[in-house]
């Protein structure tokens, strides 16, 4: 999808995070425009809702660790 597409971010909105000990969860929703590189496609709004998931390291820095997400969900 990516390589035969470009990606508009409409809209990036993060509606929770928590951190529990090394481990910190974003909860948000994402809006974007997918443009096909073809001109015979037509552009195409996506919505998600998601979580990130993201580890703490022994040195104390943050790292992504895990990204899931529902298609077409509304928030």
């Amino acid at each position: 999808a990516f390589s035969s597409s470009t990606i508009d971010v409409q809209s990036h909105t993060t509606t929770e995070v928590f951190v529990h000990g090394g481990m910190a969860y974003e909860l948000g929703a994402l809006e974007f425009e997918q443009k096909p590189k073809s001109a015979d496609a037509d552009p195409r709004m996506r919505r998600f809702r998601y979580m990130s998931v993201f580890k703490q390291q022994s040195d104390g820095t943050w790292k992504f660790h895990r990204w899931l997400a529902q298609s077409g969900a509304q928030e």
